[in-house]
């Protein structure tokens, strides 16, 4: 499935929907072992026949299948890993040189 560029967002939940049954699972911004913060998303996925899909709801774009559950959520991962990381050069790329970088909560 292709993974389409998106734009990042921060801290949120879990939702998991599977044969028509949500079960909502608040998740919170952790630190790394780095120290740096981590965010979480909002993914959404249901069973389609013999195939998981899912969705990413706080950034358009970011969504996958997998034959399994396990599979889909690590496709998941990967979608979000590579849209995050074509935005943050993008957002570098524009701005050129000279640029600072701030975090900012939401």
């Amino acid at each position: 499935m292709r993974h389409l560029r998106t734009r990042a967002l921060g801290w949120l939940r879990a939702i998991i929907l599977s044969n028509q049954e949500a079960v909502h699972t608040p998740m919170r911004a952790r630190r790394s072992k780095m120290g740096a913060m981590k965010n979480e998303y909002t993914a959404v996925v249901r069973r389609d026949g013999r195939w998981w899909v899912g969705w990413l709801e706080e950034i358009p774009g970011v969504n996958s299948q997998g034959e399994s559950r396990e599979e889909l959520m690590s496709n998941l991962r990967s979608a979000l890993l590579e849209a995050l990381e074509m935005n943050r050069s993008e957002a570098r790329q524009a701005a050129g040189d000279k640029y600072e970088e701030v975090r900012i909560e939401a």
